[in-house]
């Protein structure tokens, strides 16, 4: 098999059939029902509602079974299944797994092994080739009108320029057409994906000219999850938190701990959602955005937001100090401890 994909500079826009076979798992399995939040029924449903009449009657396969005990066991929700099925190869398997998937979210338990050995049969069985071909031309409305946002943007150059380097990285824009809401990041050996949901509107051609708010939305989700790439390898250089840690306990019940389990997660999911902040003042000069964007982001319990946004500007007034992001980040880390210690202390 072959996904739609469609290239923009350094940027691949595509819907890989890997995540679409497990869009049809999560929507056999109990997955949508336990994480709602992820698959409202609006605007896609049409989508959905195919899925379910072409596919109800394979709900109660092994596999699909074996997937809500996968989830139930380790937690493996959000990005992980996403990580998982991008990993694998054109059979649905994997003779390795990354460390992350592997060890991180499934613990270490190798019986994964024996759930991708019965994924490519399941495919098979459920003539899986055929339901992606048949959507083709639908994904292709997607991948052509999303792909405009990308051309206007050149989110892979901002990267380069604010974190001082480039990662060598090829990047991968995943369209997700069975999910409404939540973006995921992904870093597998082709590349860093990040894995966007798909609404009904975003195959119209006009989109980009009519829904500016919804342009802007993808360019910052796509800057966020890209950003996993380079600041969560540096949280587990510098060390200044692990999954045992406690730096964040005042604010872990305000915060979703499916998502964010642990103080490495919260840690960058803070400095992150500071740089996207940072990218709406650079790139958009919306400084009510801005402001709204920090407002919503201490609401959802990120409350140390508006002291890393403001860490951010020193960085970019001094980077004949700092060429590189990994050279403040100790920095960084410093202020937002003593910030921490002095709100608490």
């Amino acid at each position: 098999m072959k996904s739609i994909k469609k290239q923009v500079g350094n940027i691949i826009v595509t819907v890989d059939y890997h995540t679409e076979l497990l869009g049809i798992i999560m929507w056999l399995s109990n997955y949508h029902n336990d994480y709602k939040e992820l698959y409202s029924d609006y605007e896609n449903k049409f989508f959905t509602d195919n899925i379910i009449s072409r596919f109800e009657k394979f709900k109660n396969e092994e596999v699909i079974k074996e997937f809500e005990q996968i989830v139930k066991k380790h937690n493996f929700t959000y990005d992980a299944p996403y990580a998982l099925f991008l990993e694998l190869n054109d059979r649905f398997n994997a003779s390795k797994l990354d460390d992350y998937v592997l060890e991180d979210r499934l613990n270490g338990d190798k019986s994964i092994y024996l759930f991708l050995n019965k994924l490519e049969n399941f495919a098979k069985k459920i003539d899986f080739e055929k339901y992606y071909n048949d959507n083709i031309l639908e994904y292709q409305k997607y991948v052509n009108n999303i792909s405009k946002a990308f051309e206007k943007k050149n989110i892979d150059i901002f990267l380069k320029n604010y974190y001082g380097y480039d990662n060598g990285k090829q990047y991968y824009i995943n369209l997700l057409p069975f999910t409404t809401d939540g973006s995921f990041f992904c870093e597998t050996p082709k590349g860093f994906y990040s894995c966007l949901p798909v609404y009904d509107s975003m195959k119209k051609e006009n989109l980009f000219e009519l829904t500016k708010g919804l342009t802007r939305q993808l360019l910052d989700a796509t800057v966020h999850e890209y950003s996993h790439g380079y600041v969560d390898s540096l949280t587990d250089k510098f060390k200044i938190v692990d999954r045992t840690t406690t730096l964040f306990v005042n604010i872990k019940d305000k915060i979703d701990p499916s998502a964010y389990p642990t103080d490495v997660e919260i840690l960058n999911e803070h400095i992150i959602r500071a740089i996207e902040i940072r990218f709406i003042k650079l790139v958009y000069k919306d400084n009510t955005w801005a402001e709204k964007r920090i407002e919503y982001e201490e609401k959802s319990g990120f409350i140390y937001i508006r002291n890393i946004v403001q860490s951010l500007t020193e960085y970019e007034e001094n980077r004949d100090k700092y060429p590189t992001f990994d050279l403040f980040y100790p920095s960084l880390l410093k202020e937002l401890k003593e910030n921490i210690y002095t709100r608490y202390k």
